[in-house]
């Protein structure tokens, strides 16, 4: 099902790629019994089912001291097929597979009203930064939440 699943050429558009199509689908990825997320898929029906996105969420307990138990978006990615493309609502791939992640994840009887949600982004993905600050992610400017000597913006809402 996801096997040709393809989010472009860029090292982390590679990264993302591999997550969908290698990790998960590992038999030692789920060796100890816990499920550490959840991962949606966002299908393309015209398209025989392909993948057009997914989204993956999990709880974390705190980060650098200061954010305390919060909702990660850990993994986030879509089709290059399908980046850009809208349904015939008008509605982008993107945002209807942010949707469908932010909405499993607040229905989860662990998820609280207060609990901010974070992720990672790329500070290379300039796509990235535009679509989840349309969002209203917000960098984190603080030294405390940078990651691989500032590769990754730590990004609230």
């Amino acid at each position: 099902m996801v096997a040709e699943f393809d989010c472009g050429p860029a090292p982390y558009e590679r990264h993302v790629t591999q997550w969908i199509t290698e990790t998960i689908w590992a038999p030692d990825f789920w060796q100890d019994g816990t499920i550490p997320n959840q991962t949606l898929l966002t299908v393309d029906r015209d398209a025989d089912g392909k993948v057009a996105g997914f989204g993956t969420w999990h709880h974390v307990d705190a980060v650098a001291d200061r954010l305390e138990r919060h909702v990660e978006i850990a993994w986030f990615g879509v089709d290059l097929a399908h980046q850009g493309r809208r349904d015939d609502a008008g509605n982008r791939v993107a945002e209807l597979s942010y949707r469908r992640v932010e909405e499993a994840a607040l229905s989860h009887p662990r998820t609280t009203d207060e609990m901010p949600f974070t992720l990672l982004c790329d500070v290379d993905n300039g796509r990235g930064l535009n679509f989840w600050t349309s969002l209203g992610y917000q960098v984190l400017p603080d030294p405390r939440y940078r990651v691989e000597g500032d590769h990754y913006f730590r990004m609230v809402r």
